[in-house]
């Protein structure tokens, strides 16, 4: 709820402009609107675009910086995992989980064309995660709940990544050895 500045007294507004989305209701707002000493004015629907443009340029540069970001902090994975590090493998394809799944939350992929492909990385790093805990270890045992888990993940974050479900059959084989 709006309140006033302590420094500045109560007053009623001069100007109010209210957002496109209530154009809808301007005929039944018009009667109430006319009998209050302010001038009012409806966003127009040229400067609603112009802000929507202006926004999802923005919005797109910055959802490929952070696919960028991502991208890379799986790479090191990828170069981790490929050393047979997997406690640092593992570590790394977590933080790009991490940084995909807070991408999804901001609503910085809310395009569909966005969302799918944040949720296609997001299964890919979930899989190759889940491959880094299965990687053995002299002197520790692997970690197949773990890897089933993020498996699993990975096939809820995108049904169609075969390798969520290779790697789900591969614990469960891999359980009864």
């Amino acid at each position: 709820m709006a309140c006033p500045l302590e420094s500045y007294p109560p007053q009623i507004p001069e100007n109010v402009c209210f957002s496109y989305n209530l154009m809808q209701y301007q005929a039944a707002l018009q009667p109430f609107l006319s009998t209050l000493p302010m001038r009012y004015v409806f966003e127009p629907l040229e400067l609603r675009n112009l802000f929507l443009e202006e926004g999802y340029a923005e919005g797109a540069q910055l959802f490929r910086r952070s696919i960028e970001i991502v991208t890379s902090v799986k790479e090191q994975g990828n170069e981790a995992f490929a050393a047979n590090d997997r406690i640092a493998a593992v570590i790394l394809y977590e933080a790009a989980v991490e940084d995909v799944e807070k991408l999804l939350l901001k609503g910085m992929s809310h395009e569909e064309d966005r969302q799918r492909e944040a949720k296609a990385l997001l299964a890919v790093c979930l899989a190759n995660c889940a491959a880094a805990r299965m990687l053995e270890i002299p002197g520790h045992e692997r970690d197949l709940e773990g890897a089933k888990a993020n498996a699993e993940s990975a096939i809820a974050a995108d049904p169609g990544y075969a390798k969520g479900y290779v790697i789900t059959k591969a614990c469960a084989m891999l359980v009864y050895l």
